[in-house]
């Protein structure tokens, strides 16, 4: 049988009817069990129109990387008119200090800017990448940059918006995460988008709103508007970042001395060479890989990405057993 036809059968059964009356009833919790294999999916596809109807989104939670890959293919095959959204968890403990993985962080910005602007799409995260702590959704939406034909723009701003919010100014946008300025054009390659956007003024006002090819700069199609994500998921100012470095400097000289005393020279030495280095990065507001393992002091209040779905309809995957 089809899975769209799945799906046409799941809805016509008593317990699929049970299901939906709960949720039009608001009851909290609903248990479902003896679901498996092409059957969870076709639900879940099942359930999305109701809550779809309810303008909410849905999100599901399940047991393991693989299987929310998995879910992710089949419910986008099964929704195609539906935006279906991956949370992966994070590849690299935060005190690695590697360059991070762009399309990673493009499918994570994703569903958090998606949860922000109250997008009705599946979204679907792992536990592993559930438990993960991130800025709160008010931070996220504070920098998401939302502009159109009757936006006022001050160039200055906006490049140090743009900045804060993890993008690299260039000379000519080239890639994802970039921008340019040149008097009144601004260029910028939104981490999200599928391609660059170019914005043109008239002073401050916006005189026109354009996709354009990458490479040959061309612009193209006009377009009503824009949301610019952020291009990082950990949105501090560049006053952030420097606010923590008298705290850092403390912490650091009082490990230092530990290692000292119990005798661990190279130890202290490695150590002093290595955050001193994080420390004058922080001191000039950059970023630079490693610097998730400074979130606690510089997003105290950092939260989970289930908080950015407060009015969602919440599935939870669990193994067979």
């Amino acid at each position: 049988m089809a899975l769209h036809g799945l799906i046409d059968l799941i809805q016509t059964t008593d317990e699929f009817s049970y299901l939906v009356g709960g949720l039009r009833r608001g009851h909290r919790e609903q248990l479902v069990v003896g679901a498996s294999g092409s059957y969870k999916p076709a639900l879940m596809a099942g359930l999305h129109t109701v809550v779809n109807e309810l303008q909410r989104p849905l999100l599901v939670i399940t047991y393991s990387p693989l299987q929310a890959e998995r879910l992710w293919q089949e419910l986008s095959s099964l929704a195609p008119d539906t935006e279906v959204l991956l949370y992966p968890a994070n590849e690299v403990y935060p005190h690695e200090e590697v360059n991070r993985n762009l399309d990673l962080a493009r499918e994570r910005i994703q569903v958090m800017t998606a949860a922000v602007l109250k997008r009705l799409a599946i979204s679907i995260a792992p536990i592993q990448a559930v438990v993960e702590r991130i800025v709160p959704p008010q931070a996220c939406a504070q920098g998401i940059l939302h502009i159109d034909m009757d936006t006022r723009i001050d160039t200055e701003q906006i490049a140090q918006h743009l900045v804060d919010a993890g993008y690299e100014r260039v000379e000519m946008v080239e890639g994802v995460g970039q921008f340019s300025i040149r008097g009144g054009i601004i260029d910028v390659f939104p981490l999200v988008a599928q391609r660059p956007v170019r914005i043109e003024l008239f002073d401050d006002e916006v005189d026109s709103l354009r996709e354009f090819d990458l490479e040959s700069q061309r612009s193209l199609e006009k377009i009503s508007e824009v949301f610019i994500s952020p291009a990082i998921e950990l949105l501090v100012t560049s006053q952030d970042r420097q606010a923590i470095v008298p705290q850092l400097q403390s912490m650091l000289e009082r490990q230092v001395r530990k290692l000292e005393s119990s005798n661990l020279l190279e130890a202290a030495d490695a150590l002093e060479k290595r955050i001193g280095e994080h420390i004058e990065k922080l001191s000039n507001g950059m970023y630079f890989p490693g610097i998730e393992q400074y979130r606690p002091l510089l997003v105290p209040d950092s939260t989970l990405i289930i908080d950015y779905f407060t009015d969602a309809l919440v599935v939870i995957d669990e193994p067979a057993r």
